[in-house]
């Protein structure tokens, strides 16, 4: 899959509600097909979430974040997204 990349995106929010967060993920499968890992890190009083999404397009990833934008559960919340190519299989 030479035109696949994994995309991480993370964000700070102590105010995320779990039980929509995994709506958000069926929803994010629904539309895309891509699956999701989610993490989450308490470190010095902040919470930090992280999506990590595996050989998906950079349309796929384009995409994700056009429904983030679009979705409440999101609102005021900073998502940051990097986007790799795994090297080690080329």
């Amino acid at each position: 899959m030479p035109d696949t990349q994994s995309a991480f995106i993370w964000y700070h929010t102590d105010n995320l509600n779990m039980a929509e967060m995994k709506e958000w993920l069926k929803l994010v499968k629904a539309q895309t097909g891509a699956k999701c890992k989610l993490y989450e890190r308490r470190k010095d009083g902040k919470t930090t979430f992280m999506e990590t999404y595996a050989n998906i397009s950079e349309a796929t990833t384009i995409a994700i974040e056009g429904l983030a934008a679009a979705h409440p559960l999101f609102q005021g919340i900073d998502r940051r997204c990097e986007s790799f190519l795994r090297i080690d299989k080329l």
